[in-house]
């Protein structure tokens, strides 16, 4: 009766041990947002400009290379993501852009408060008043998508 017992436990232990690591193989990166806020016209090296503050957490991202990234478009009438003209502050695609370098050292690793700086001239907008929005995503090194985080609405006038 031990016997079988015992070996009634094994199997059960090898089963789970094999389903727990099916499940390990079988997650994929992702992320999951909190919260964003921005300090307006702030100075960073004598530049105007905003800092973007993002509390978010990855899962299945440990010592991976990846990043925060920020795009900027118009959130009216107008649509599309702005566009670049100085290649400073920009996506692949010519968007204005901004990034900040992640590599999580533990899973899941949390974000209290990551920031970026975007200075208000590489929005590369005329006088006016605007109607933008920020779209925040987690990529991958190669820049594909790990996790879309947020919009975020706001106002730009020069």
């Amino acid at each position: 009766m031990k016997l079988l017992f015992f070996t009634s436990c094994l199997f059960i232990c090898s089963v789970l041990s094999v389903s727990a690591t099916e499940i390990s193989k079988s997650a994929s990166p992702s992320a999951t947002f909190d919260k964003l806020w921005v300090d307006y016209n702030i100075y960073e090296d004598g530049v105007k400009g905003m800092r973007i503050h993002i509390k978010f957490t990855t899962y299945e991202m440990m010592n991976m290379d990846a990043y925060m990234a920020i795009y900027f478009e118009h959130d009216d009438e107008l649509g599309g993501y702005l566009k670049d003209k100085n290649s400073k502050y920009n996506s692949s695609a010519g968007e204005v852009a901004v990034y900040k370098s992640i590599k999580p050292l533990y899973n899941p690793a949390v974000y209290d408060d990551l920031t970026v700086f975007m200075p208000y001239g590489e929005l590369n907008l005329g006088t006016g008043k605007f109607d933008l929005k920020m779209d925040v995503d987690v990529i991958y090194k190669n820049g594909d998508l790990v996790k879309h985080l947020d919009y975020h609405d706001f106002w730009f006038s020069q």
